[in-house]
């Protein structure tokens, strides 16, 4: 028993492979490197170790388009201390298996979200790490699952808009891209920093900002994003239609973008 077990003391990266290549893999493993530092966990891996051990699970199994998870966990079996002077010592655990697939439909329909109850708390620094301890968020997505929902919306301590239970979150009005700023209390994404890259591209910067309930129902168009669903649009949020298209066109430009991006990164690694 380690202590990611006993207390949630971990890090997770969940991403996925589209023919057989981890797409942005290496982002992915920054960010789990970066916050290991920080919580003072040491990997006994490197990043070019654990790729490549992630592409022969993929080969070994014979996965293309497969869902990707890997873990980093505290291996102390004592209370742990992120205070402590030493690293402590990890243990990494890689999990593939055939990616399940959101439904086509959705993407040209939209998915339906209700705001959930249950808060982010932008006080703590546990939201701004994919941790292990992520309880508040399942927690959350079970709500909205019993309001009928694919997926909830967190608002924060204040009331802000902060992030879906597992996703990141943009609105659209008048083609001006919003989307909650970091200090609302929310995991930085990677699918949320490249669409933002995307959206700079085709000449839509983002804004990253306070954003009310109120102006999120008022959008023309709203988006989630993550490594599994890419870039989702959203039909309603609680009962109350977004928009008049699903997906507007801000948002299908965006997913164009992000698909021709797929393509090249995958044509571009070794096979």
């Amino acid at each position: 028993l380690d202590a990611g077990l006993l207390y949630g003391f971990g890090l997770f990266e969940t991403l996925r492979s589209y023919q057989g290549k981890p797409f942005l893999l290496d982002r992915h493993l920054e960010r789990l490197f970066s916050s290991a530092q920080t919580l003072g966990l040491r990997s006994a891996f490197s990043e070019q170790e654990i790729e490549k051990a992630t592409l022969q699970l993929l080969k070994i199994n014979a996965l293309s388009d497969a869902y990707i998870k890997i873990v980093l966990s505290k291996k102390e079996e004592t209370s742990p201390n992120i205070c402590s002077e030493e690293p402590s010592d990890s243990d990494l655990l890689i999990i593939v298996r055939e990616l399940q697939a959101y439904p086509p439909d959705l993407y040209g329909q939209g998915m339906k979200t209700v705001v959930v109850d249950i808060r982010q708390n932008e006080g703590s620094p546990i939201p701004h790490f994919k941790s292990l301890n992520f309880l508040n968020n399942i927690l959350a997505r079970e709500e909205a699952r019993q309001k009928g929902a694919l997926e909830g919306i967190m608002l924060n301590n204040q009331g802000l808009v902060a992030e879906g239970t597992m996703s990141n979150i943009f609105m659209i009005k008048r083609e001006t891209i919003a989307t909650p700023s970091l200090e609302t209390g929310l995991l930085p994404g990677i699918t949320r920093a490249v669409v933002m890259e995307l959206a700079q591209d085709i000449g839509h910067p983002v804004q990253e900002r306070k954003i009310f309930l109120s102006e999120l129902l008022e959008a023309e168009e709203c988006f989630l994003t993550n490594s599994l669903m890419e870039i989702m649009p959203v039909s309603s949020v609680g009962g109350i239609k977004i928009g008049t298209e699903v997906p507007g066109s801000v948002t299908r430009a965006l997913m164009e973008e992000y698909q021709k991006l797929v393509y090249r990164e995958s044509a571009s690694q070794d096979p």
